[in-house]
């Protein structure tokens, strides 16, 4: 694997010198220290862009190294046609045309969304702006069996001037009931405020989410709701302040009523913790404390190195 991952390395850059590809990445060490256990992770990252100045058709591919794990994150091709009017994408998809989505934290939460992003799917996107302020959007996304319903999701973007974007998505199923729909309002109205509010419809299941964003000169807050008929309040925030060009700090804090989305690996209904990133030109230093119930206290460092 790890010959193959030179080998892909040499390659790319000796094809940027002749094709206008671009390569960056990052090499990352995470070192997590609790109560219970010590552990350590580590992680490479290459990405590799294509696109040409003409912009009629990119292409991405992203190769990453997960604790000697070698995998192929995403791999896809655009064409566009009409003057960007069409666009035709293809692969190992990360299309966010119509993603509304919380997360600030570097590492933790981030868990609010409408479902409108195609990511980590194999398949094809087709978007269409049909006039200037509208783009819709039809995926095909094969299961490997026999076409049917569950193939498919659909998208739409209507952009209001000076207000903001109406956002409406929907996930197919064989079984329609188990399908996924959203709409959603994100609000732009007022200047360094983005505030999102939106309706989810989840395998039987509906919710009311809520994304709100404020952030001016170095300060930046985001609070991000959502009440699910069933399942009851989840809720997360963040609040950072650049003390320089250098230093950030943050707080960060989610609550779940049943457990579950707080963390993956514990089904704790609260989180809180402090983080300190220090970025020198394309390294940065991340110290961060967390408690919750399950784990309880943690303290994690992270040294990444970007190229």
């Amino acid at each position: 694997m790890k010959k193959l991952f030179v080998l892909l390395l040499a390659l790319v850059v000796a094809g940027g010198l002749f094709a206008q590809a671009t390569v960056n990445g990052y090499v990352r060490g995470v070192g997590t220290y609790s109560e219970a256990a010590g552990a350590f992770a580590e992680r490479a990252r290459l990405n590799i862009s294509y696109a040409p100045e003409d912009g009629a058709v990119k292409a991405y591919v992203r190769i990453q190294d997960d604790a000697k794990v070698l995998s192929v994150q995403y791999a896809y091709a655009t064409a566009a046609y009409l003057e960007n009017k069409l666009k035709l994408t293809g692969g190992y998809l990360d299309v966010g045309t119509f993603d509304l989505s919380s997360g600030i934290s570097n590492y933790v939460l981030g868990n609010v969304a409408n479902g409108g992003d195609f990511d980590q799917v194999s398949g094809f996107v087709a978007e269409v702006a049909p006039i200037e302020a509208l783009t819709l959007g039809a995926a095909l996304l094969p299961d490997g069996t026999k076409m049917g319903a569950g193939d498919w999701a659909f998208a739409a973007k209507y952009n209001i001037t000076d207000l903001g974007a109406i956002v409406a998505s929907g996930w197919l199923a064989s079984d329609l009931g188990e399908s996924i729909a959203s709409a959603s309002f994100s609000f732009t109205g007022v200047e360094n405020l983005t505030a999102t509010a939106g309706y989810k419809y989840v395998k039987d299941a509906g919710s009311v989410y809520g994304i709100i964003d404020y952030a001016m000169d170095a300060f930046a807050v985001q609070v991000a709701p959502e009440y699910d008929f069933d399942d009851g309040l989840y809720i997360e925030g963040y609040a950072s302040y650049a003390l320089s060009d250098t230093l950030k700090l943050g707080v960060v804090g989610g609550y779940d009523k049943d457990g579950g989305i707080i963390s993956s690996t514990t089904d704790s209904s609260y989180l809180f913790g402090v983080e300190a990133i220090h970025t020198l030109d394309k390294a940065q230093l991340e110290a961060d404390f967390y408690y919750d119930e399950v784990a309880e206290w943690s303290i994690k460092t992270t040294v990444k190195v970007s190229f």
